[in-house]
């Protein structure tokens, strides 16, 4: 859910109308940095509309770096300093006197190539271009070519987008902080980042992402009221003592994986990010689809989803996107024969493509003063679900 300053939810359409119009000058000020000139920002939206010529490329660049006077960009693009005539730049107050033009030159000489790959290959294209660039034209800049070449078929990416939807998927309103993890700064790395930020813009936009620049800047908006992506980590808790009440087969099982996975083997001592406990039906939906899944359920690769669609006896689903953890709570037989139902547990991690990685075994709490009844105990089960992971 998208909110307003106050704490009022907007839709998806509400959202972009309210939040839009902040990213030009001369806005009521809502954010210290709606700094877009609208006559450079029409530039932009031609560039896209008609394709890339060898003449755009100084000013998508410098758009891009930040070197245009927006404020002074009323009929006419104004850049700070002589760039258009030397390709040459200072990012204050990091370093001076960046060199693009053997970047820019390479790629108006293959401008032609990687118009056509962006559209037929992106990880080709964007390999190309990761090998052109020069120092401090980092991955973010990289990814903003890519958009540029494809006409926006590959959406852009950028820093307070990603924290806006991580803001959306975690139901958090503005002032709350934002984890932003950035970046690998490898083209396998960023790819695979990347294809998993536009399964996130697809999933919350659909197709509008792909129509205009509307969602982008009310997005880039947005992602600035939210600590621009630090967080504040909580107090290390100790992990729980294992209740002699607990069931001896609690033993964790790896399922094998290709090491692809940022969770595999990593030791929590206490759990980050939002935990969300929802019935089975609203995570996965209905197999007729008379009922959507949520959207948590749809960040999961088709194999993750098969096979959660095909467990029986599954009750609710306890599940941390930040962790990457379900927690799935079954509804069965307290004991073989027994016409006495109760709840067991199982927590399985996931990868950024959605596959799952590994996974514990069933475990479960016994109420003795009731008999072998498995009475359900969500905090129990995270503290418990943590012990297991942790057990290497």
């Amino acid at each position: 859910m998208f909110y307003n300053e106050s704490g009022k939810p907007l839709s998806l359409q509400e959202f972009v109308a309210y939040y839009e119009p902040y990213y030009y000058i001369g806005s009521t000020v809502r954010i210290p940095k709606n700094k877009t000139s609208r006559f450079v920002e029409e530039k932009i939206d031609e560039i896209l509309r008609r394709g890339v010529t060898p003449e755009d490329i100084p000013l998508i660049v410098a758009w891009k770096v930040g070197i245009i006077n927006h404020n002074a960009s009323i009929n006419s693009v104004v850049y700070t300093g002589d760039f258009p005539n030397t390709f040459i730049y200072d990012d204050l107050p990091y370093r001076k006197n960046i060199n693009l033009r053997p970047m820019i030159d390479m790629l108006t000489l293959r401008l032609d190539e990687l118009k056509e790959l962006s559209r037929t290959d992106m990880h080709k294209a964007y390999r190309i271009l990761y090998d052109m660039r020069v120092p401090y034209f980092g991955s973010v800049k990289v990814l903003t070519l890519l958009y540029f070449l494809s006409q926006g078929r590959c959406p852009i990416y950028d820093k307070f987008a990603e924290i806006s939807l991580d803001a959306f998927l975690s139901d958090a309103a503005p002032g709350n902080s934002i984890k932003y993890m950035g970046l690998p700064g490898s083209v396998e790395g960023d790819m695979a980042h990347y294809n998993e930020y536009k399964k996130k813009l697809e999933l919350v936009f659909g197709n509008a992402i792909y129509e205009g620049r509307s969602v982008d800047r009310a997005l880039w908006v947005y992602g600035h009221y939210f600590s621009e992506g630090k967080k504040v980590k909580p107090t290390p808790k100790k992990p729980q003592m294992k209740s002699t009440e607990e069931r001896t087969n609690t033993v964790l099982v790896e399922t094998s994986h290709t090491g692809s996975s940022t969770n595999a083997g990593y030791n929590r001592t206490y759990w980050e990010g939002t935990w969300k406990q929802m019935g089975a039906e609203k995570f996965r939906g209905t197999i007729n689809g008379s009922k959507p899944a949520c959207h948590e359920f749809r960040l999961l690769s088709a194999d993750a989803q098969n096979e959660i669609l095909n467990t029986k006896n599954l009750f609710e689903v306890i599940l941390n996107t930040e962790e990457r953890v379900l927690i799935l709570t079954y509804w069965r037989p307290a004991y073989p024969g027994s016409s006495v139902e109760g709840y067991e547990y199982q927590a399985v991690e996931y990868d950024k493509s959605g596959d799952f990685t590994r996974r514990t075994t069933i475990f479960s709490i016994d109420n003795k003063s009731i008999g072998k009844v498995r009475i359900k105990n969500t905090d129990w089960a995270k503290k418990r679900a943590l012990e297991l992971l942790n057990e290497n």
